[in-house]
Protein backbone atom coordinates (compact mmCIF):
# COMPACT_ATOMS: atom_id res chain seq x y z
CA UNK A 1 0.00 0.00 0.00
CA UNK A 2 1.26 3.25 -0.67
CA UNK A 3 -0.55 5.34 1.86
CA UNK A 4 -1.16 4.82 5.58
CA UNK A 5 -3.91 7.08 7.30
CA UNK A 6 -5.45 6.35 10.65
CA UNK A 7 -6.53 8.57 13.32
CA UNK A 8 -6.73 8.02 17.59
CA UNK A 9 -9.16 10.67 19.13
CA UNK A 10 -9.76 11.08 22.99
CA UNK A 11 -12.08 13.16 24.57
CA UNK A 12 -10.03 16.59 24.38
CA UNK A 13 -7.45 15.49 22.26
CA UNK A 14 -6.68 13.63 18.68
CA UNK A 15 -3.88 12.22 16.73
CA UNK A 16 -3.96 11.74 12.67
CA UNK A 17 -1.09 9.76 11.43
CA UNK A 18 -0.46 10.28 8.13
CA UNK A 19 2.49 8.19 6.09
CA UNK A 20 2.79 10.40 3.00
CA UNK A 21 3.92 8.96 -0.22
CA UNK A 22 5.63 5.43 -0.04
CA UNK A 23 8.50 6.78 -1.20
CA UNK A 24 9.15 9.97 0.87
CA UNK A 25 11.51 8.98 3.90
CA UNK A 26 9.18 10.96 6.48
CA UNK A 27 5.55 10.65 7.64
CA UNK A 28 3.54 13.78 9.83
CA UNK A 29 1.34 13.68 12.86
CA UNK A 30 -1.54 16.17 13.59
CA UNK A 31 -2.80 16.70 16.97
CA UNK A 32 -5.87 18.54 17.43
CA UNK A 33 -7.55 19.57 20.11
CA UNK A 34 -11.56 19.84 21.01
CA UNK A 35 -12.47 23.99 21.32
CA UNK A 36 -14.92 25.34 24.33
CA UNK A 37 -17.86 25.04 22.25
CA UNK A 38 -17.16 21.51 21.51
CA UNK A 39 -16.31 21.18 18.03
CA UNK A 40 -12.83 19.50 16.85
CA UNK A 41 -10.04 21.79 15.46
CA UNK A 42 -10.09 21.41 11.75
CA UNK A 43 -6.74 20.70 9.45
CA UNK A 44 -8.99 21.51 6.35
CA UNK A 45 -8.31 25.04 7.83
CA UNK A 46 -4.72 24.95 9.20
CA UNK A 47 -5.78 24.57 12.65
CA UNK A 48 -3.90 21.90 14.75
CA UNK A 49 -0.26 21.25 14.97
CA UNK A 50 1.48 19.21 12.57
CA UNK A 51 4.75 17.71 12.45
CA UNK A 52 7.57 15.66 10.02
CA UNK A 53 8.85 13.25 11.68
CA UNK A 54 12.29 11.72 9.32
CA UNK A 55 13.28 8.27 9.51
CA UNK A 56 15.48 8.74 12.15
CA UNK A 57 13.11 10.05 14.46
CA UNK A 58 10.68 6.92 13.80
CA UNK A 59 13.28 4.59 15.25
CA UNK A 60 13.78 7.03 18.44
CA UNK A 61 9.80 6.94 19.16
CA UNK A 62 9.85 3.02 18.48
CA UNK A 63 12.25 2.59 20.60
CA UNK A 64 9.90 4.21 23.67
CA UNK A 65 6.96 2.63 22.45
CA UNK A 66 8.90 -0.86 23.29
CA UNK A 67 10.65 0.35 26.68
CA UNK A 68 9.07 1.15 29.35
CA UNK A 69 9.42 3.99 31.96
CA UNK A 70 11.98 6.00 28.90
CA UNK A 71 11.83 9.26 27.30
CA UNK A 72 12.92 10.86 23.92
CA UNK A 73 12.89 14.78 23.25
CA UNK A 74 13.67 16.92 20.38
CA UNK A 75 13.11 20.09 18.71
CA UNK A 76 12.13 20.85 15.55
CA UNK A 77 11.77 24.54 13.85
CA UNK A 78 10.23 25.68 10.96
CA UNK A 79 10.99 29.67 10.07
CA UNK A 80 10.33 31.51 13.45
CA UNK A 81 9.12 28.61 14.71
CA UNK A 82 9.82 25.96 17.78
CA UNK A 83 8.25 23.49 18.22
CA UNK A 84 9.45 21.02 21.33
CA UNK A 85 8.29 17.26 21.53
CA UNK A 86 8.82 14.85 23.77
CA UNK A 87 7.59 11.16 23.90
CA UNK A 88 7.59 9.52 26.97
CA UNK A 89 6.50 6.01 27.31
CA UNK A 90 5.26 5.25 31.66
CA UNK A 91 4.17 2.07 32.97
CA UNK A 92 3.26 1.64 29.22
CA UNK A 93 1.03 4.85 28.53
CA UNK A 94 2.49 6.45 25.87
CA UNK A 95 2.46 10.38 26.41
CA UNK A 96 3.06 12.76 23.18
CA UNK A 97 3.81 16.41 24.59
CA UNK A 98 3.75 18.81 21.66
CA UNK A 99 3.98 22.53 22.37
CA UNK A 100 0.44 23.00 23.39
CA UNK A 101 -0.58 19.58 22.82
CA UNK A 102 -0.74 16.47 24.99
CA UNK A 103 -2.02 13.02 23.84
CA UNK A 104 -1.64 9.91 25.47
CA UNK A 105 -1.96 6.47 23.87
CA UNK A 106 -2.93 3.13 26.13
CA UNK A 107 -3.30 -0.28 25.28
CA UNK A 108 -4.95 -1.31 22.56
CA UNK A 109 -4.36 1.79 20.91
CA UNK A 110 -0.44 2.43 21.63
CA UNK A 111 -0.06 -1.30 20.24
CA UNK A 112 -1.96 -0.30 16.86
CA UNK A 113 0.49 2.21 16.39
CA UNK A 114 3.40 0.81 17.20
CA UNK A 115 2.54 -1.81 14.66
CA UNK A 116 1.63 1.02 11.92
CA UNK A 117 4.66 3.02 12.78
CA UNK A 118 6.78 -0.07 12.75
CA UNK A 119 5.25 -1.43 8.84
CA UNK A 120 5.70 2.61 7.61
CA UNK A 121 9.46 2.67 8.79
CA UNK A 122 10.37 -0.47 6.91
CA UNK A 123 7.98 0.27 4.25
CA UNK A 124 10.24 3.82 3.51
CA UNK A 125 13.50 1.45 3.90
CA UNK A 126 12.62 -0.25 0.79
CA UNK A 127 11.04 2.49 -1.30
CA UNK A 128 12.35 5.77 0.08
CA UNK A 129 15.75 5.24 0.40
CA UNK A 130 17.16 4.15 -3.02
CA UNK A 131 17.73 6.06 -6.01
CA UNK A 132 16.03 5.43 -9.33
CA UNK A 133 18.19 6.15 -12.32
CA UNK A 134 16.16 6.75 -15.75
CA UNK A 135 16.66 4.58 -18.10
CA UNK A 136 17.45 5.51 -21.81
CA UNK A 137 16.58 3.20 -24.61
CA UNK A 138 17.31 5.06 -27.42
CA UNK A 139 18.10 4.39 -31.50
CA UNK A 140 22.43 3.81 -32.23
CA UNK A 141 22.26 7.41 -33.45
CA UNK A 142 21.50 8.40 -29.98
CA UNK A 143 23.71 6.71 -27.91
CA UNK A 144 26.73 7.83 -29.80
CA UNK A 145 25.35 11.55 -29.60
CA UNK A 146 28.39 14.01 -29.04
CA UNK A 147 29.31 15.03 -25.38
CA UNK A 148 27.63 18.53 -25.71
CA UNK A 149 24.45 16.92 -26.39
CA UNK A 150 25.00 14.30 -23.71
CA UNK A 151 25.22 17.27 -21.70
CA UNK A 152 22.10 19.32 -22.83
CA UNK A 153 20.70 15.44 -21.86
CA UNK A 154 21.30 15.49 -18.83
CA UNK A 155 20.57 18.77 -18.09
CA UNK A 156 16.83 18.27 -19.29
CA UNK A 157 16.80 15.41 -16.66
CA UNK A 158 17.42 17.79 -13.91
CA UNK A 159 15.04 20.07 -15.16
CA UNK A 160 12.45 17.16 -15.22
CA UNK A 161 13.18 16.40 -11.70
CA UNK A 162 13.28 19.96 -10.39
CA UNK A 163 9.51 20.07 -12.21
CA UNK A 164 8.26 17.56 -10.20
CA UNK A 165 5.23 18.30 -7.84
CA UNK A 166 6.39 19.75 -4.60
CA UNK A 167 4.55 17.85 -1.47
CA UNK A 168 1.62 19.86 0.43
CA UNK A 169 2.56 19.28 3.36
CA UNK A 170 4.70 22.01 5.39
CA UNK A 171 8.66 21.13 5.59
CA UNK A 172 10.42 21.52 8.60
CA UNK A 173 13.91 22.16 9.04
CA UNK A 174 14.32 19.54 11.92
CA UNK A 175 17.52 18.95 14.03
CA UNK A 176 18.88 15.82 14.73
CA UNK A 177 16.56 13.19 17.04
CA UNK A 178 18.37 12.27 20.26
CA UNK A 179 17.63 11.22 23.37
CA UNK A 180 18.90 13.66 26.00
CA UNK A 181 19.17 14.83 29.59
CA UNK A 182 18.04 18.15 29.48
CA UNK A 183 20.53 20.61 31.64
CA UNK A 184 18.50 23.48 33.67
CA UNK A 185 19.23 25.77 35.92
CA UNK A 186 16.35 25.80 38.46
CA UNK A 187 16.51 29.53 39.67
CA UNK A 188 17.62 30.69 36.25
CA UNK A 189 14.44 28.93 35.63
CA UNK A 190 12.16 30.13 38.00
CA UNK A 191 13.04 33.50 37.55
CA UNK A 192 12.44 33.15 33.63
CA UNK A 193 8.12 32.32 34.36
CA UNK A 194 5.88 35.08 34.21
CA UNK A 195 4.37 36.65 37.60
CA UNK A 196 1.10 38.03 38.26
CA UNK A 197 0.74 38.43 41.55
CA UNK A 198 0.64 35.42 43.69
CA UNK A 199 0.67 33.14 40.53
CA UNK A 200 3.59 31.79 38.16
CA UNK A 201 2.71 30.64 34.35
CA UNK A 202 4.13 27.22 34.07
CA UNK A 203 4.32 26.35 30.85
CA UNK A 204 3.55 23.17 29.30
CA UNK A 205 0.24 21.12 28.61
CA UNK A 206 -2.01 19.34 30.77
CA UNK A 207 -2.03 15.43 30.83
CA UNK A 208 -5.03 14.34 32.90
CA UNK A 209 -7.76 16.40 34.89
CA UNK A 210 -9.41 14.78 37.74
CA UNK A 211 -11.82 16.16 40.16
CA UNK A 212 -9.07 17.47 42.78
CA UNK A 213 -6.10 17.92 41.19
CA UNK A 214 -4.60 17.91 37.09
CA UNK A 215 -1.60 15.92 36.26
CA UNK A 216 0.40 18.65 34.02
CA UNK A 217 3.77 18.20 32.10
CA UNK A 218 6.15 20.99 32.29
CA UNK A 219 7.34 22.13 29.02
CA UNK A 220 11.01 19.81 28.59
CA UNK A 221 10.74 18.47 32.33
CA UNK A 222 8.42 16.56 33.69
CA UNK A 223 4.64 15.79 34.83
CA UNK A 224 3.40 16.66 38.10
CA UNK A 225 -0.05 16.59 39.69
CA UNK A 226 -1.08 20.13 40.39
CA UNK A 227 -4.50 20.60 43.16
CA UNK A 228 -7.06 22.68 41.89
CA UNK A 229 -6.67 24.87 45.10
CA UNK A 230 -3.02 26.12 43.90
CA UNK A 231 -4.29 26.98 40.24
CA UNK A 232 -5.79 30.13 39.28
CA UNK A 233 -9.32 29.28 38.28
CA UNK A 234 -10.03 33.08 37.13
CA UNK A 235 -7.29 32.56 34.38
CA UNK A 236 -8.45 30.51 31.47
CA UNK A 237 -5.72 27.74 30.81
CA UNK A 238 -4.01 29.12 27.58
CA UNK A 239 -1.80 27.47 24.98
CA UNK A 240 1.29 28.57 26.95
CA UNK A 241 0.13 26.56 29.91
CA UNK A 242 -1.21 27.27 33.74
CA UNK A 243 -1.04 29.81 36.60
CA UNK A 244 0.02 27.97 39.88
CA UNK A 245 0.30 29.79 43.45
CA UNK A 246 3.85 30.87 43.60
CA UNK A 247 4.26 28.72 47.27
CA UNK A 248 3.17 25.83 45.69
CA UNK A 249 5.97 25.84 43.11
CA UNK A 250 8.31 26.48 44.89
CA UNK A 251 7.64 23.77 47.20
CA UNK A 252 7.65 21.41 43.95
CA UNK A 253 11.20 22.49 42.69
CA UNK A 254 13.11 19.72 44.41
CA UNK A 255 10.79 17.16 42.28
CA UNK A 256 10.70 19.13 39.00
CA UNK A 257 14.42 19.09 39.26
CA UNK A 258 15.02 16.12 40.38
CA UNK A 259 16.09 13.94 37.09
CA UNK A 260 17.68 16.78 35.76
CA UNK A 261 20.34 17.04 38.25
Amino acid sequence: MNHHNYSFFGQKTGLLLDSAEIDQPCLYLRFLKKKPDGSWEKPSLGQGKNIKLNLLEMIAILRIFRTQNTKWSTVHKFGEEITSITVENKNNIISFIISGYAKQLKFPESELFTDLLDHIYHEKIIHATGSKMPSKIGSPKESTSQPGQQKNTRENEIQDLSNSPIPEYPEELDETPQEKKIEIDPEQWYNSLRTNEEFKLLPGAINEERAKAINFHIADLISIWVPNSCIDQNQSLSKEGIWVKDWFLRKKMVDIFAETG
